[in-house]
């Protein structure tokens, strides 16, 4: 090959790798054009805009502002209608769908390692999994299993993952959650991921909760001239009841409540009643609750009125709902009275709420 040729080829070569980095080059300035230098344009433009509807008879003639895209900034401005940056938030937000995507995928890689001090990787995840589109959630919850080491086992031990006790919290809501008789989360397939994600890593056990003593207060000095109302027991059949406060008469104590039961063989070897139902409950004395500690089966309520009671008597505690259980004094501090319930889960019972108490004879 003679050296013309080598000096040709090398052109060519330049030539073609000049042609392919123009992509790289900045985009040149428009020029304008001699009539636009002359101002004939727009000139013309302002002959247009101050003639066709200078007398305001042909007002559909004048010139309209552009049609802007739904995701201009422009529309965002606080002067625009409702409407316009309503559908301008909405189309942003949609159009970062793409962008979102990746950074799940990121922050799952990153996991909640130390990175996740400030719980934003959490956060991140916690807006993700709320986010109106579909795939969104679905990349989150995709990305959680991630974090957990996959979707078919779950990180143990030192291994951090998302899975913290907001997101759990999350999860269940959207595999479980229904309102008005609908899915919270109407796509199937994500309810059926994050109920997966749950089974496949179950919550820590929790640390067992302390309990809690409850301690009756210290007796309260007995007024000398408030007689003392004693608990009185039937003499035929087995009935709750309570002497009633209005009457001072021992001989002619009125009942005040009445509690119906059976008593099984078994329960009466053991010294046990259980009851079937209760009669007559809205004339038991209403006591206020102070106090309670369904953990420990513990009641403390504050009786309106000084009455006789011993520890170690039995009493049937009935809540607002019509529910009973047997109970056992266990302490007495003037009107105070603290009580040991058989079945705490039988009532329902908060502090401040008002309760039937009747004492038992057998």
């Amino acid at each position: 090959m003679d050296l013309n040729k080598q000096k040709r080829l090398r052109r060519l070569c330049l030539a073609c790798i000049l042609a392919a980095s123009t992509g790289c080059v900045a985009p040149k300035t428009p020029v304008p054009t001699f009539w636009q230098k002359m101002g004939i344009p727009q000139t013309g433009a302002r002959l247009r805009d101050g003639l066709v509807n200078r007398r305001g008879n042909f007002p559909g003639l004048e010139k309209k502002p552009p049609v802007l895209a739904l995701a201009d900034p422009a529309n965002l401005d606080p002067a625009k209608p409702e409407m316009i940056k309503a559908a301008a938030e909405i189309k942003q937000d949609q159009d970062l769908k793409k962008q979102k995507i990746k950074a799940i995928k990121f922050l799952a890689e990153v996991n909640c390692g130390c990175y996740n001090k400030d719980d934003k990787v959490e956060a991140a995840f916690m807006a993700a999994l709320e986010d109106c589109d579909p795939d969104v959630k679905k990349a989150a919850l995709e990305g959680l299993c991630t974090t957990a080491s996959g979707c078919t086992k779950c990180s143990a031990g030192c291994s951090p993952n998302c899975l913290s006790k907001d997101i759990r919290k999350k999860l269940e809501d959207m595999a479980n959650g229904c309102e008005n008789g609908c899915w919270k989360e109407p796509d199937e397939e994500l309810r059926k991921l994050a109920k997966g994600l749950l089974n496949t890593c179950p919550p820590p056990p929790e640390d067992p909760i302390e309990p809690e003593e409850l301690i009756a207060p210290e007796p309260e000095p007995l007024d000398e001239t408030t007689p003392l109302i004693e608990g009185t027991a039937g003499t035929s059949g087995a009935s709750f009841r309570m002497s009633d406060m209005n009457d001072q008469s021992k001989s002619s104590r009125k009942r005040i409540a009445t509690v119906a039961h059976s008593t099984s063989a078994k329960a009466a070897e053991e010294d046990k009643i259980s009851t079937d139902a209760v009669t007559n409950a809205e004339h038991m004395v209403r006591s206020t609750t102070v106090a309670y500690k369904k953990n420990l089966g513990e009641l403390l309520v504050h009786m309106p009125e000084t009455f006789e009671l011993n520890i170690g008597w039995k009493a049937v505690v009935v809540d607002s709902h019509g529910k009973h259980t047997m109970a056992r004094i266990i302490d007495v501090g003037g009107r105070r009275v603290l009580l040991a319930l058989d079945r705490p889960g039988d009532v329902a019972i908060s502090e401040g709420e008002k309760v039937g108490v009747g004492l038992v004879s057998k």
